[in-house]
């Protein structure tokens, strides 16, 4: 077996269609988070159901000042959630 037991698989190509970005940067969509997960978890026969979770729609574009939304009440990123049948 090697170390495919160990092996992590990022569960991002599982995201619907309309869901493919969780952060905008410079009115440019990214994917920078993720969730990994093990054979024991992901396998062809249990997929899990995977989906971003936004604070508003659409997300807000940030730039490269850091410190612009300080004080913003909601998030420039979306999480990436997934749910798993055990």
């Amino acid at each position: 077996m090697g170390n495919d037991a160990f092996r992590l698989w990022n569960l991002a190509p599982l995201l619907p269609a309309d869901q493919p970005v969780t952060r905008v940067f410079k009115g440019r969509g990214e994917l920078i988070d993720h969730v990994f997960a093990s054979q024991r978890l992901v396998n062809p026969t249990n997929l899990p159901a995977v989906q971003t979770i936004r604070s508003v729609e659409p997300l807000s574009s940030i730039g490269d000042d850091p410190t612009r939304r300080r004080n913003e009440p909601d998030s420039d990123h979306a999480a990436v959630v997934a749910t798993f049948d055990l």
